[in-house]
Order: structure tokens, then sequence, then C-alpha cells
């Protein structure tokens, strides 16, 4: 329902040739209609929900944060580049940033299928399995655009940005990692743990200061720290991830150990 609300509130911006004021209205209606039909799906259980159930505002603060955390994570340096570089180089960047943000999009429905996994005894299977596909579709993004970044680059926004080209092929890079990024704090909003989300706002600060003090002086040197940012999140979730299988798995072949004995 949000994919199509936001599909609906596109094609009437662009047949009515809305301004950015308007556009941002529509979005703004499109996500309204998304919340209702949310609310709509759950009125049953929001009925019989206490207000004063133990913990829901925790929960709520808790999952809103590592949510808002990835979204300023995949939307924080388009903010840079407009700060920093020229117009010509910042909307080139933001252009070549779409294709990140598009990976994005694309996987999206795998972190989401994590999410009501994080309660079950094999969860961390569940999100190498979901790593492995995003890296799956990423290759295969990237196997794609790499034939012909340029024809990509004239289709997103003319041939005025064709220079940015090879920028492409890296953004699609970083829509990757920032879609693994993904995987891990959805993973994190289906249990009760904050260490992600709070790693996230860390990586995020450190962008910020990174490309204040040092690396502002290019599209590149931009996208290179945002990349940066994202693999520290990937491996970190990746790492966490591969320990609690193995306890996993070290916990299955103590109770078949301990109930492998002589029977009477």
């Amino acid at each position: 329902m949000t994919a199509a609300a936001r599909l609906v509130a596109a094609g009437v911006a662009a047949l009515a040739g809305f301004g950015v004021t308007a556009v941002f209205a529509v979005l703004l209606a499109a996500s309204v209609v998304a919340v209702g039909w949310g609310w709509w799906l759950t009125r049953r259980e929001l009925a019989s929900t206490p207000s004063s159930a133990p913990g829901l505002v925790a929960v709520l603060l808790r999952s809103n944060g590592t949510l808002a955390a990835f979204i300023a994570l995949t939307n924080v340096d388009v903010l840079l580049a407009r700060n920093f570089l020229t117009e010509h180089d910042s909307g080139g960047y933001a252009l070549a940033a779409t294709f990140a943000r598009g990976m994005c999009w694309v996987t999206q429905f795998l972190a989401l299928l994590v999410v009501p996994r994080m309660q079950r005894t094999d969860a961390a299977r569940s999100l190498l399995v979901a790593c492995g596909l995003v890296v799956a579709l990423g290759m295969s993004v990237l196997a794609l655009v790499s034939v012909s970044p340029r024809l990509w680059i004239e289709v997103a926004g003319g041939s005025s940005y064709v220079e940015f080209a090879p920028l492409v092929l890296w953004c699609v890079a970083l829509g990757t990692a920032w879609s693994l990024a993904q995987v891990w704090l959805f993973a994190e909003m289906g249990g009760s743990s904050t260490a992600m989300g709070l790693l996230t706002w860390a990586v995020l600060a450190g962008e910020c200061v990174a490309v204040a003090v040092w690396w502002h002086d290019s599209p590149e040197q931009i996208l290179g720290v945002a990349l940066v940012g994202a693999l520290v999140i990937a491996a970190t979730g990746l790492v966490r991830a591969l320990l609690s299988h193995r306890e996993v798995r070290l916990d299955e072949r103590s109770v078949v150990a301990a109930t492998d004995g002589p029977r009477t």
C-alpha cells in the first residue's frame, strides 16, 4: 500500500506538472493513506490493547529510533553534497545517489520479511539468508548497470549529468551496503536490542564530521565516506549474526549430546 500510494502520487504530480511544494503535499497525502491502511489492518489488536500496556511506549521509541537512524543514513549524504558541492556537482551526485536508494527500495521486502522471524530460534540463519539474497540482487543490478552507465544516467536525468555516469556503479555498491544495513536494522526492530541503531547514529555523526572537516571537495569523496560508513554497519551486523548463529548451533549440539546417552 505504501508503494502503491507513492506511485499514484508521483503519477498525479507528473501529469499535473506540480512544483516542489505540491509534490511534497501529494507525497504527504500518500503517507496518510498508508498510515490509515495500517491502522485499519490492526484495528482489532489496537482496540484490545490497553493504553497502559507495559513496555508499549518503549517498544515504539526503540523501533522508531532505529528506523529514523536508517532514514538518516540513506539521506545525509545528499544533504552534505548540497551543502559543500557546487550546484551542478550536487545535482549530479543527487541523481547518481538515486540508484543507491533504489537498491534499498528493491530489497526492502527482504528486510521486512526478517522482522517477524526474529523471535524464532533460527533468526540468525534467516538473517544470513536475507543478506545473501541482498548481495545477489546487488550484484545483478551492478552487472546490468555496468553495461551502459551513461544510458542509465541519461534515462534518469537527461544529458546534463552524463559526466556522473561512472558514479552510478559506486552508488549501486553503496545501495547494496545500505540494503545490508537495512536488514540488520529492521531485524533489530523485531527484537529487543538497540545496538545497531546506536551504532548507525554514531556512524552518521562520524560521516558528518569527516565530510565537514576533510572530504568535501568532490562527489567521489562524499560518496566514499558514505560507503565506508555503510560498510561499517553492514560488517558489524554480519559479525553479530555469525556469532549468534554459532551460539545457536553450539546450543543445539549440547542438547543432542545431553539426550544421546544410554537409555534405561
